[in-house]
């Protein structure tokens, strides 16, 4: 029984130190948060109406985001499928950047 709960211990610290995805670092990169702001904006002018909200995937796929770009933020978000990163607006400001984590799962 002490083994039992040792490895359980042993893997629960395991699962707590892996990555979970999260905005922090990617908020904290205002490099790269200018150039989601400047693609969503851009997406916005071509669609004519301000979204409510908008992932970053469906940026990257229309070309708006590059692919290193996207990457960086694959890499600090720890979110695979940018899908799962989204934008909420207010006055065609991006306004808050969160995770959706169910979305995260890798693209392929």
């Amino acid at each position: 029984m002490k083994n039992v709960f040792i490895s359980g211990f042993a893997l629960l610290l395991l699962l707590a130190c892996t990555d979970s995805p999260s905005v922090d670092d990617l908020i904290d990169n205002t490099e790269l948060m200018s150039v989601i702001q400047k693609a969503a904006q851009r997406d916005v002018s071509n669609v004519g109406m301000i979204p409510i909200a908008l992932d970053v995937g469906s940026l990257a796929i229309k070309k708006l985001i590059s692919n290193s770009d996207a990457d960086k933020i694959r890499e600090l978000t720890n979110c695979p499928n940018l899908s799962g990163v989204e934008l909420t607006f207010a006055r065609d400001r991006v306004t808050h950047v969160k995770i959706i984590a169910s979305n995260c799962v890798d693209e392929g």
